[in-house]
């Protein structure tokens, strides 16, 4: 008798460590599968960052190329930038083209004859755009029949009133640096302006938009409609971006202009003298 209670005490404590050590063991299996949850959800931010980080290195990358690309072919003072607009049927109309200045400098010699102004189509030196060859972009003609490899739209009508593409380039070297970039050049003077004067669209002339900026098409913008009339007279009274919510013509009647749009209301140049270099006095 003395035997059975003790083998029944021996049994009741080893199953008593049974349920502890499987207890245990299921505390450590819940423990485990929650820290993997853990560093699962934490690895997630972590790759997001990760992303968003090597995006801005290419962005910034890009900006690099573009104003490397501009200081190269337009830091000369002798050098005119001219959209790409102004020759019929292109296909790029917001490429800005570079072109070496020329003067036939008639006041010097001014019994000389008719100057030779073929010369002038001999003066072009590049197009502004990202993913092409460079011998593609010193043709005159690219802006008419170029295409691009990888097409991207960094210029939008909705966010800037006019659509303009850059072709996107491959980033790799390595598990550091991946991903594309793409950039594209357009000119301050020929923004998308939201008061922009001059004649109506039926009354353009032909090349007029060398000497006049076409008037952009805010219609497709989420703060503005496209007045039908008025330019001339808005030119002058649409001064600033917050004037803008006055001209209830112009304006959606939305509370703040959105964040990204391009808009503006202003143009800035720079007055050189292209044929001697420096600024014009």
């Amino acid at each position: 008798m003395r035997h059975l209670v003790h083998r029944r005490i021996l049994t009741a404590r080893r199953g008593f460590a049974l349920v502890v050590t499987l207890s245990l063991m299921i505390l450590l299996t819940v423990l485990a599968v929650g820290l993997l949850s853990l560093s699962a959800i934490s690895l997630r931010p972590l790759a997001q960052e990760q992303a968003m980080a090597t995006a801005r290195a290419n962005a910034r990358l890009a900006l690099m190329l573009a104003l490397g690309e501009l200081q190269k072919t337009a830091g000369d003072d002798r050098r005119i930038t001219v959209d790409g607009s102004f020759i019929k049927d292109a296909q790029h109309p917001h490429a800005v083209g570079i072109w070496k200045s020329w003067s036939p400098r008639l006041a010097d010699n001014p019994m000389a004859g008719a100057p030779d102004y073929t010369r002038k189509s001999q003066q072009f030196v590049t197009w502004l755009a990202s993913g092409c060859d460079s011998s593609d972009l010193a043709s005159l003609d690219w802006v008419k029949t170029g295409m691009l490899a990888k097409p991207v739209d960094l210029f939008t009508e909705k966010s800037d009133g006019f659509r303009h593409v850059g072709s996107s380039v491959d980033v790799d070297n390595g598990a550091r640096y991946q991903g594309a970039l793409a950039w594209a050049i357009v000119q301050d003077a020929t923004e998308a302006k939201i008061s922009v004067g001059g004649p109506e669209p039926a009354q353009r002339l032909a090349n007029v938009d060398l000497h006049v900026q076409p008037r952009p098409s805010v219609a497709k913008s989420a703060s503005f409609t496209q007045p039908t009339a008025g330019w001339n007279q808005r030119a002058c009274r649409v001064l600033s971006m917050g004037q803008a919510q006055v001209d209830t013509e112009l304006w959606k009647d939305r509370p703040a202009i959105p964040e990204g749009a391009h808009f503006t209301a202003n143009g800035f140049g720079l007055l050189t003298d292209v044929v001697n270099g420096g600024l014009k006095t």
